[in-house]
């Protein structure tokens, strides 16, 4: 007598087995979901905490050691726009300067880092541009330092754009 083969396979345990695989996935998903929310609200609450927590002493320091890190690495045409004063203003200062070249933006950004980091203890909150070197934008929370090529600082004018604030003018 020939054995019969089945070929079918029970019902429970072809159903059973993707309801477990559906449920961890579900439990993964939203373990990412709540650490990525919490992420978020994490780098938002440090920059305001970071923000508050910065006395004016400080911020002056900071000034000072980028406003110093920029003349030294040869930027020309310092520009401080102080905008405390201004109502609703992002940081306390801009701080404006160009570099001749690719490497020469580089360069500023470069030591205005480490220059800050040694002396304040602070370090870049954000930093953009450095793919193609126009203008390197840098932010330290309370002052923000731009590094921008000659072309392209004129044809932003961000001390036009700010033209309410306070300048001083670094040579």
């Amino acid at each position: 007598m020939a054995k019969k083969i089945s070929t079918a396979k029970p019902a429970t345990k072809k159903a059973a087995a993707p309801k477990k695989i559906a449920t961890k996935k579900a439990a993964v998903k939203k373990a990412a979901s709540k650490k990525i929310v919490s992420e978020k609200s994490n780098s938002n609450e440090s920059k305001i905490k970071k923000g508050k927590a910065t006395s004016a002493k400080t911020v002056e320091l900071l000034h000072d050691v980028i406003v110093q890190s920029a003349q030294d690495s040869k930027a020309k045409d310092i520009v401080c726009l102080d905008l405390r004063n201004i109502k609703d203003s992002v940081a306390d200062y801009f701080i404006v300067c160009t570099g001749d070249v690719n490497v020469h933006v580089k360069s500023i950004a470069d030591n205005v880092e480490v220059d800050v980091l040694k002396k304040v203890k602070e370090k870049v909150w954000h930093s953009e541009g450095f793919e193609n070197m126009e203008w390197v934008i840098m932010d330290f929370v309370n002052v923000v330092l731009h590094v921008f090529k000659p072309q392209t600082r004129d044809f932003y004018r961000l001390e036009d754009l700010w033209s309410d604030a306070e300048k001083k003018i670094f040579s």
